[in-house]
């Protein structure tokens, strides 16, 4: 599930170097993969990019051909994740969990130190 974060950082390099189509439609399509292989990654994508893109933005970059190609890269990854995450959006509103589910759910600090005793690596590993 990483690899489209990857190629997404990558493409945006790439479209800075050089501002082509291919790194913009690369782009597009990297950052909707991230989307639809996991939501939290896609989520934590888009507050990650301004971050990166930030020290690499120069003048170039908001010229016409520039702006077009980016343009068409977020148009590109609009039209491939919102027919997917608006209707899961409008499905899980009205899911809850109450606060004693999720305190049972939640996990504690011992958790990170021992195995479950149904875990398979128990009977290989005794005593973790």
């Amino acid at each position: 599930m990483l690899w489209p974060i990857f190629l997404t950082i990558g493409a945006l390099a790439r479209f800075v170097a050089e501002p082509r189509l291919r790194w913009g439609l690369r782009g597009g399509a990297s950052y909707a993969a991230t989307w639809l292989t996991c939501g939290y990654y896609g989520l934590f994508l888009t507050l990650l990019l301004p971050i990166l893109a930030a020290p690499l933005l120069r003048s170039s970059l908001f010229r016409p051909p520039a702006i077009a190609v980016g343009t068409v890269a977020l148009t590109l990854a609009a039209a491939l994740v919102v027919p997917i995450l608006v209707p899961q959006a409008q499905f899980t509103s009205t899911f809850t969990r109450s606060p004693p589910t999720i305190a049972r759910l939640s996990a504690v600090p011992s958790d990170y130190l021992r195995l479950d005793r149904r875990a398979l690596a128990q009977t290989a590993c005794p005593g973790t």
